[in-house]
């Protein structure tokens, strides 16, 4: 198959399995390290892009000195496109083999950096300090959902090759998700009127089945 050396997998569709640190960004001071998980696919659709789908769980956390505190064990899925910086080279006419990908390694890594976005879907299940109904900064919602989307900036590492291209990889990612409303904290009322943010730094390996799927 030409473009061996896009040190991505050889062609139709990858799983993979992961987790990582979370970190809720809204309007409380203190944002505490969570953890998160992830399942996904990705199937390309020509070198060096791809699109997937992936589904998520965890838990986000933060407090400040005003008594606000919230813990949110959130679920989620969105749908995604990435973009590999291999489609630069998408013409090079250097010779495509497994022997360039182990001699040009660092080369091919470059090439598989990756950007994406996408859109998705957050469910909330908040536990948070209500306080009395006379104090109006605690108001907020226990249960919510809303749309978010995800700003991915990645990198794969592939290991295990075979005559079609890398059968495995590890991917390092940072996930930047924006969320369309004010809830991911447990806190929306007139002191809290800007939406919130996530952050998921993961690890996780990734399988090409192209392989099983002939």
């Amino acid at each position: 198959m030409p473009y061996l050396a896009f040190c991505q997998f050889g062609g139709g569709l990858s799983v993979e399995l992961g987790a990582g640190a979370t970190q809720l960004y809204g309007e409380m001071m203190h944002k505490p390290l969570k953890f998160g998980y992830h399942i996904g696919a990705d199937y390309i659709v020509i070198p060096f892009m791809t699109v997937g789908v992936q589904g998520m769980m965890g838990r986000l956390a933060a407090n400040d000195p005003m008594g606000r505190m919230a813990k949110n064990n959130y679920m989620g899925a969105n749908i995604n496109a990435k973009a590999r910086l291999g489609l630069l080279w998408i013409d090079d006419k250097e010779n495509f083999e497994l022997t360039y990908i182990r001699e040009h390694f660092f080369r091919s890594l470059i090439r598989n950096i990756c950007v994406g976005t996408g859109i998705g879907l957050l469910r909330n299940e908040i536990d948070a300090n209500r306080g009395t109904p006379n104090d109006a900064h605690l108001v907020g919602e226990d249960e919510s959902s809303a749309v978010f989307v995800p700003l991915n900036l990645g990198i794969d590492i592939p290991f295990g090759y075979s005559i079609s291209g890398p059968t495995w990889a590890i991917n390092a990612n940072a996930q930047l998700g924006l969320y369309f409303g004010d809830e991911l904290d447990g806190y929306a009322n007139m002191y809290s009127r800007h939406d919130d943010r996530l952050l998921y730094f993961s690890l996780s390996i990734k399988k090409s089945l192209n392989r099983a799927m002939r």
